[in-house]
């Protein structure tokens, strides 16, 4: 569980993987433009001619705005531009960072 205010890379070495690694598909000779990573209501984060798996982390800012029930949508764009959704590929619970 996620505690929100944290920062998901807080002491990680360079050879430890990303808090979320999110991995996708294209079919045989077709592009991926950019696929975008909604979690929740509030977070987007974007990657332009992204490669499987992307990985990212969550910044302090990020995690404090956070649900306690999280839900994460992909978004994939084709060479033409045009968006596919996939819904909640992955969810996560987080609660009250300590005062």
């Amino acid at each position: 569980m996620l505690v929100r205010t944290d920062d998901t890379n807080a002491f990680k070495s360079e050879n430890d993987p990303e808090f979320l690694q999110v991995y996708f598909t294209i079919p045989e000779g077709q592009t991926c433009n950019k696929a975008v990573i909604v979690i929740g209501d509030n977070i987007r984060l974007e990657f332009n001619e992204p490669i499987s798996p992307i990985g990212t982390e969550l910044t302090s800012e990020q995690t404090t705005i956070l649900k306690d029930n999280n839900c994460i949508d992909l978004e994939l764009y084709d060479g033409a531009n045009r968006k596919i959704t996939i819904p909640c590929i992955a969810e996560f619970k987080t609660r009250a960072g300590v005062e």
